[in-house]
């Protein structure tokens, strides 16, 4: 059993010093985790790209991919055309197949469109069925870790890393920096998690909403 990590998600929680918290909050140790083949290429930690993290992240960055492990480099069997799909690329093709193929397995992803494409893809109905449940959206894994480590904890992480930027649905939730509050941050990541939700044809893992009902972020 095994967490799929695609590049986007590995970046973004390393960039808020969350990666190791936010795997465990999602019930996986480092050892469990398997991340795409060209993650060190495109993270500028191998190869001739430069790297544009910071010296802690690239820290964080190497112990994990010495910790966790690379997944194979192709997608598996019937999904091999995966990536044709619109919306779906390369490396998303390889983590949707082999977590599909791998029981009890879950891909935390960042590419919503990825997601939406797959559940509107007739060539994906297989696929959809099988990872019913078992697909992970960034905000899902910040909710847990808040639950994990406690909101202001996460918090403080996020906003201290001073890289809002990174993500929308990040900066919607904490823009007000160490003002920001529980139920308005937690609100706004649950409402994305919420209208995701309704059009992921049931690959979400279940989330239980805590912080109301509002209309959708912007």
């Amino acid at each position: 059993m095994s967490l799929f990590l695609d590049n986007d998600v590995l970046a973004k929680l390393a960039s808020w010093d969350l990666l190791e918290d936010g795997i465990q909050a999602c019930g996986f140790a480092l050892a469990d985790v398997r991340y795409l083949p060209t993650a060190p290429f495109w993270l500028g930690l191998a190869g001739k790209k430069k790297c544009s993290y910071p010296p802690e992240v690239q820290g964080r960055l190497r112990a994990f991919l010495a910790a966790a492990q690379a997944c194979a480099e192709d997608p598996a069997g019937e999904d091999s055309e995966l990536h044709k799909v619109d919306n779906i690329d390369a490396g998303e093709a390889i983590l949707l197949s082999q977590a599909a193929c791998s029981t009890g397995s879950f891909l935390a992803t960042g590419d919503k469109r990825c997601i939406r494409a797959v559940a509107n893809a007739p060539a994906c109905e297989r696929l959809v069925s099988l990872l019913g449940g078992r697909v992970l959206c960034l905000e899902q894994v910040l909710l847990r870790a808040i639950e994990l480590l406690g909101f202001e904890a996460v918090k403080k992480r996020i906003v201290g890393s001073n890289q809002l930027a990174m993500d929308t649905a990040v900066r919607a939730a904490f823009g007000s920096g160490m003002q920001a509050d529980a139920i308005n941050a937690c609100g706004s990541l649950e409402r994305r998690v919420k209208s995701l939700a309704s059009e992921a044809a049931g690959m979400l893992a279940p989330h239980e909403y805590r912080y109301g009902d509002e209309p959708t972020d912007p």
